[in-house]
C-alpha cells in the first residue's frame, strides 16, 4: 500500500494523539458531539493573537521571511529505520561551526545568566537581535470537544507565560545578551487550514526564530520546516512517525521516539514480560497505519511471535470491525490482544468480547494517548486490572515527581497561584509536554553560542545528549536521529486508583 500524502498523513498524525482521545472521552460520556471545523468559532479565536513579552526593550526583529542566508543546505535525511550513521558521522549534519557551541552546561548556564560572554552576532536571523530572541509557541485548540471537563487543553497563555516567569526567576531568560520573548497562537487538532494558519502566524506575522509545541500540528509542521525553513521543537508522546521525520529535515526536532521505534521496541517488551511466548496473538489496528504496522510484525517475527489473526479498520473512533475482531480471535484461539486502535475501539472490543466470555489478554504502549488515565478510563475496570504497558514518557503515577517535572508545575503554580489541573489530567499533561519542548529548544539557543543562526542552532540540537525534561528522561539527538527519546519502562493499570502505576525505572530501548 503507497503512503498516504504528506498533507493527509500530517492531519491523521495530528488527529492520533488529541482528536482521538477526545473521541475516547465522548464516546465514554455518551456524548454527542459535533466537531465544528471552524477556527473563527472555536478557541483559537481567543487565542490567536496573544502574545506573552518579557523583554525589558522594544526591539524588533528584521522583517525577513527565510533565515539570514536562506535555507540550511544538508544532505539527506538519515534513512529511520535502517542502519544508521554514528552520532559523530557527517550525514545530514549542518555545517555551523561546532566551535561557536559551548561544550557544557557550566559556561552556557552562565552566559544565560549574564555572567558570561555578552558579545554576540547581532540581527543574524528573522526573530534574532542583538539584544533578543523570539520563539513561537503554538497549543491545541479541541475545538467544540473542549466542553469535556476531562478533556480541557489549558490555557496556552498562562502555560507559556509560567515558562517564560520561571526562566526569568532563574536568571535564564537572558542568552548571550539576548533577552527571550516569545508569541503564541492555537491551531485546531482537526483543521489543516488552522493548522497551516498557526504557522503563518507564528512565522510571517510573528517573526519567530523557531517554533515549539507540546504536541503533533500536523499541515502545520510542513510549512514551518520545508516551506519556511524554520526550527520546529515538538514533545508529544503520541509520537512521530519516521516519513514526518524525513520529510522536515533538518529543521523538526521531536522529544518523543518515531511510531515505527515503538512498534519495533514493543514486542521485545512483550517478550521481557513474559506476555507472548507460547501464545497465539490477534492484530488489530487502523488502515492509516499500513505503513509503519510492518515495523511491528517484522519484529514480532523476530521474537517468535505466533500471528494468527489480523483484522483492519477504516473507521475514525469506532465501528463494525470491532465485533469483526472479537469474532475471529475467538475463533481462531487468540490469546493476547495486540490492538492499535484506539481507547475507545478497544474498550467496544472489551466489552463485546466479555459479554461472549472471551477474555485474552491485553497490553498497551504509547500509540493513540492509550498510556494516559484518560484514554485507559474508559476501559472496563475488571477486564484491564493488572495490564501492563510499555512507555517512553512519565506516564505511570509516582510518589514524587521527576526534578524537572516539578519544576515544570511549581512555576506554574508560582506565576498562578495553582497548577492547571490535577496531576495526570490533561492540562497538567499540555503543561509538560509544553515545557519539555520549550526546554529543549532552550538548551539549543545556549548550545548554538553567541552566532546564532538557523543552522547553527540545528548543529546545537544535534549535540543535545541524555537531558531530562518534565515529560520524559534522557533525550538525545545526533545528526542522524531527530527523534529524542531511547528508553523505556513499564507501567500497569490498576482499578484501586483509575491509573497507571510506575512497575519499573527506565530502561535502554531493546532495539534502535
Amino acid at each position: 500500500m503507497e503512503p498516504m500524502t504528506s498533507p493527509v498523513r500530517r492531519l491523521a498524525r495530528a488527529n492520533t494523539a488529541l482528536a482521538a482521545a477526545v473521541g475516547i472521552v465522548v464516546g465514554a460520556l455518551g456524548m454527542n458531539l459535533v466537531n465544528h471545523d471552524d477556527p473563527g468559532g472555536s478557541a483559537s479565536a481567543a487565542g490567536a493573537a496573544a502574545q506573552v513579552e518579557t523583554a525589558a526593550s522594544s526591539a524588533t526583529s528584521p522583517a525577513m521571511t527565510e533565515p539570514v542566508g536562506g535555507p540550511v543546505a544538508t544532505t539527506p535525511a538519515p534513512a529511520y529505520g535502517s542502519s544508521s550513521p554514528s552520532a559523530s558521522g557527517s550525514t545530514g549534519a549542518p555545517s555551523g561551526p561546532a566551535s561557536s557551541a559551548p561544550t557544557g552546561p557550566s559556561q552556557a548556564t552562565s552566559a544565560a545568566a549574564g555572567g558570561g560572554p555578552t558579545g554576540n552576532s547581532g540581527s543574524s536571523a528573522r526573530g534574532v537581535t542583538a539584544t533578543s530572541i523570539k520563539l513561537g509557541y503554538i497549543h491545541p485548540d479541541v475545538g467544540a470537544f473542549g466542553v469535556v471537563p476531562q478533556f480541557q487543553v489549558g490555557d496556552g497563555g498562562k502555560i507559556l507565560k509560567s515558562i517564560l516567569d520561571g526562566w526569568q526567576r532563574s536568571g535564564r531568560d537572558v542568552v548571550y545578551g539576548r533577552k527571550i520573548t516569545a508569541a503564541w497562537t492555537t491551531d485546531n487538532i482537526t483543521d489543516a487550514s488552522s493548522q497551516r494558519a498557526a504557522c503563518t502566524k507564528m512565522v510571517d506575522d510573528e517573526k519567530v526564530f523557531g517554533v515549539a509545541a507540546g504536541y503533533q500540528i500536523g499541515v502545520g509542521s510542513d510549512c514551518i520546516t520545508k516551506e519556511k525553513h524554520t526550527p520546529l521543537v515538538v514533545f508529544e508522546y503520541a509520537a512521530t512517525d519516521e516519513q514526518l521525520l524525513r520529510d522536515d529535515y533538518p529543521y523538526y526536532f521531536s522529544g518523543s521516539p518515531t511510531v515505527e521505534r515503538m512498534m519495533r521496541n514493543w514486542p521485545h517488551w512483550m517478550v521481557s514480560r513474559n506476555l507472548i511466548q507460547g501464545k497465539k496473538l490477534g492484530l488489530y489496528y487502523p488502515t492509516t497505519m499500513a505503513g509503519q504496522i510492518g515495523a511491528l510484525k517484522n519484529e514480532l517475527k523476530a521474537v517468535q511471535g505466533n500471528v494468527v489473526a489480523e483484522v483492519t479498520t477504516d473507521s475514525q473512533v469506532t465501528g463494525p470491525e470491532d465485533s469483526i475482531a472479537v469474532q475471529q480471535f475467538r475463533a481462531k484461539g487468540v490469546d493476547v490482544a495486540v490492538m492499535l486502535v484506539n481507547a475507545v475501539a478497544q474498550a467496544n472490543f472489551m466489552r463485546q468480547a466479555n459479554s461472549q466470555a472471551y477474555k485474552p489478554t491485553y497490553m498497551e504502549f504509547d500509540l493513540s494517548s492509550s498510556t494516559d488515565d484518560t484514554s485507559a478510563s474508559v476501559y472496563p475496570p475488571e477486564t484491564v486490572d493488572g495490564m501492563y504497558a510499555m512507555t517512553h514518557i512519565y506516564m505511570g503515577h509516582t510518589p514524587t515527581f521527576a526534578p524537572e517535572t516539578k519544576a515544570c508545575v511549581d512555576n506554574y503554580v508560582k506565576t498562578w497561584g495553582a497548577p492547571p489541573d490535577q496531576a495526570w489530567k490533561s492540562p497538567w499533561v499540555k503543561l509538560n509536554t509544553a515545557c519539555s519542548a520549550m526546554e529543549l529548544f532552550h538548551r539549543g539557543l545556549e548550545l548554538a553560542g553567541p552566532n546564532l543562526t538557523v543552522q547553527t542552532f540545528i548543529h546545537a540540537m544535534e549535540q543535545i545528549r541524555n537531558m531530562n525534561v518534565a515529560y520524559g528522561q534522557g533525550v538525545t539527538f545526533t545528526p542522524a536521529d531527530h527523534s529524542g527519546l531511547h528508553a523505556q519502562r513499564t507501567i500497569q493499570w490498576q482499578k484501586g486508583c483509575g491509573c497507571y502505576q510506575k512497575i519499573t525505572d527506565f530502561a535502554p530501548l531493546f532495539v534502535s
